[in-house]
This record gives structure tokens, C-alpha cells and sequence, in this order.
């Protein structure tokens, strides 16, 4: 597992006002990657952004084995009753409007028994499944320009990319913030050079690469290994 997560122009490079939130967790049948940015209008949102991805991590490991197997619209439901259930909670503690804890939501859940792999996005973040032939993407980031979803945005359920993809061919999974992918795309196209750097999994290179690099968004991305996935199904 890789990650990164630092602060942009806009937040002073100051790390400690970072607002996005990374977590990898993994046990001998499931691997999940949570990502979340949160919305840098809230008050709230770096702490929003936690919370959301321990909350996720946790409830994937618990039900992800029944969620993999459901209908994709009771998946995004589900698990963001939970997830609104997680804020509103904090919310009452402090008695803080829950849209101030807003943040976008990405996630992967792959699952070694079968090698099928839960997708769900909300928001602006991107996945990418890298194969030895290149890159694809797997779930889009939005059009942003006049807002997007995120967790807290009522009916978010219906507007959620949520899928299942085998993991067949697919050595690993990347999942980036906006100021990430920002850096790493012009016009909708990868600059080759950090298709590179993903097809042989150079991270060390591709955390400098991003952490040199002139920007204004918190920049995060977690990407982890999946290849011993199908190694590792049952028969």
C-alpha cells in the first residue's frame, strides 16, 4: 500500500489544514481503500473527512462480503444511512450543523474469495485500475464547476457511481483527490509520464513528483497492489 496526503497553496502547504483523509485496511479475505476530501467551504470538513473514512473502512469489513452482492442502489444507500448516521452523531456531540462535515467519498473494496472488487465514488475523486497495458478508469470524477455531491447532499445515494468489476488483469488500484488528478491530466488525457510511473508502481517517484509540483488543492491519493487477489481466491 502507497499513500499521500499534503496540503496545497490554498491551505499554506500548512499539513495540519489538510482536509482530505486516507485509509487502507486489509485481512486475510478483503482489501479497502477509502479516500475522502472534504469540502473546503466547511468548517468542519478535514474532521468531516476522517470520520467518513473510518466509518466506511470499518463498515466494509463488517458487511462488505453482503454489499458486493447487492443491488448497487442498496449499496449506496446503505452505507450512507451509515455514514450520515456516523456525522450526525458528532454533530449532536457538538452541536454543529452536520454540512459542515461535508466531503466527498471515494472507495474500493476488493475481495480475495471471488477477485471482484466494489467501486463507489461520490464526488470529484478519480479511480484507475493500472494493468501491464495501461490505465483505465473506473469511476469519473464529476463536473465540478458548479458544485458536486457529496456525502451529506440529500438523496447522494442516487447520484453515487457504485459497481463491481473482477479483478482479473488489474495489478493495482489508484485513488486520487482532485488536486491530484489535476496535475496528472490535461484535456481528460494522462500525461504519459505518470501513466509510467502507475504501470510499474514507482511511487516513492510519483509522491515527489506531487509534492514538488506547484498547487492550490490538498493533494491525495492511496493506491495499493491487488494482483495476489485472484492468486488468492478459493476454489
Amino acid at each position: 500500500m502507497n499513500y499521500m496526503s499534503e496540503a496545497g497553496s490554498h491551505h499554506g502547504y500548512d499539513n495540519s489544514n489538510n482536509q482530505d483523509a486516507v485509509i487502507f485496511k486489509k485481512n486475510k479475505e478483503y482489501c479497502v481503500m477509502v479516500l475522502a476530501d472534504g469540502v473546503s467551504a466547511c468548517n468542519k470538513s478535514a474532521e468531516g473527512a476522517r470520520i467518513v473514512c473510518n466509518a466506511v473502512s470499518e463498515y466494509l469489513l463488517a458487511h462488505g462480503k453482503r454489499l458486493i452482492q447487492m443491488n448497487r442502489k442498496y449499496v449506496a444507500e446503505y452505507l450512507l444511512t451509515y455514514v450520515m448516521f456516523k456525522l450526525n452523531e458528532i454533530a449532536s456531540e457538538t452541536q454543529i450543523d452536520v454540512n459542515e462535515y461535508s466531503s466527498t467519498l471515494a472507495f474500493v473494496f476488493a475481495d480475495r474469495r471471488n477477485g471482484k472488487m466494489l467501486y463507489f465514488s461520490i464526488g470529484d475523486s478519480l479511480i484507475i485500475a493500472v494493468r501491464n497495458s495501461g490505465c483505465s478508469i473506473v469511476a469519473m470524477p464529476c463536473d465540478s464547476r458548479n458544485g458536486c455531491c457529496v456525502t451529506t447532499t440529500y438523496n447522494a445515494s442516487v447520484m453515487a457511481e457504485v459497481g463491481v468489476v473482477d479483478t482479473d488483469n488489474i495489478n493495482s488500484v489508484f485513488i486520487c483527490s482532485d488536486g491530484a488528478w489535476h496535475l496528472m491530466y490535461k484535456r481528460n488525457r494522462m500525461y504519459e509520464s505518470f501513466k509510467s510511473l502507475l504501470i510499474n508502481q514507482e511511487y516513492v517517484k510519483l509522491k515527489d513528483v506531487l509534492s514538488s509540483a506547484e498547487r492550490y488543492d490538498d493533494c491525495s491519493f492511496i493506491s495499493a497492489d491487488i494482483s495476489d487477489l485472484r492468486r488468492g481466491r478459493r476454489k
